[in-house]
């Protein structure tokens, strides 16, 4: 009867509409979590993404009701240290200490590069292989509507043109990638047909400046054609990262020297 009775007015004294707020807050989190990593599509491992936010969710809320019950007044003669540290910290994240290191980037969704259905890249894309020296890329593409396309993209070389033929997809997407020191690539993605929350990756190819000076087709190391989520390519600390089928492992794309990419599963 004696628990029955603190517990009831432990619970009276809660500020319920900020546990309201919390509740709330959680769900919309675990709600987005499952639409981002494609809960709703079979695989056997399709909610672990949601299982480990439902779990730090639980142990949070375990952690807050232990402290609710804790007396901060004991800490009363504690609280100008605290309070310096806090403005310390603060400070730190203001100044970016202990931020990402020199050089690397942070995490985000890489701008895409489409084509229109006669070939034209939407936006147009301007590309500096050899960093100060921009080259614009044209396109082409070619086949029937629902089936294999080929792409042929062309930028200028001396008096010449540069080429390069992908016939592996029925949709391709381009990004630019600066993962190499004073260089930018081309990577295009080659897709299969487009499925529900997943699609077919038949194949990774980057084009770029060699350490000969050559604008060419670079070697990708690794890679073997898989299923990906219809999720947007993530940028890294100098990696692409596209969501696997089987969550939570990620296909991870970085370069390898001068000369290549390496793909690896992660």
């Amino acid at each position: 009867m004696r628990w029955h009775f603190s517990l009831k007015k432990y619970f009276r004294n809660i500020d319920k509409p900020l546990l309201i707020s919390v509740l709330l807050l959680i769900a919309i989190g675990v709600v987005l979590i499952a639409s981002a990593t494609h809960a709703n599509v079979p695989g056997p491992r399709r909610y672990s993404f949601v299982l480990r936010q439902l779990s730090f969710a639980a142990i949070n809320l375990v952690l807050g009701t232990f402290l609710m019950r804790f007396d901060y007044r004991v800490l009363k003669s504690l609280a100008r240290p605290l309070y310096i540290f806090n403005i310390l910290m603060l400070l730190a994240v203001m100044l970016g200490l202990g931020g990402p290191a020199a050089g690397e980037a942070a995490q985000y969704f890489a701008p895409r590069y489409n084509l229109s259905a006669n070939g034209q890249l939407q936006p147009p894309l301007t590309v500096e292989f050899q960093k100060g020296v921009p080259q614009k890329i044209s396109a082409s593409l070619t086949g029937t509507d629902g089936g294999a396309k080929v792409l042929v993209l062309g930028w200028q070389v001396g008096d010449g043109v540069g080429l390069c033929t992908l016939q592996k997809g029925v949709d391709y997407a381009l990004y630019k990638l600066d993962f190499r020191p004073g260089k930018q690539d081309i990577l295009v993605l080659s897709y299969g047909h487009r499925g529900t929350g997943k699609t077919h990756l038949n194949e990774v190819t980057v084009i770029g400046e060699d350490s000969l000076g050559v604008i060419r087709q670079l070697p990708v190391n690794g890679f073997v054609p898989t299923a990906v989520f219809n999720s947007p390519l993530q940028i890294r600390q100098q990696e692409a990262v596209l969501f696997l089928e089987q969550a939570p492992h990620v296909l991870v794309l970085r370069a390898d020297g001068e000369n290549g990419y390496v793909a690896e599963v992660e």
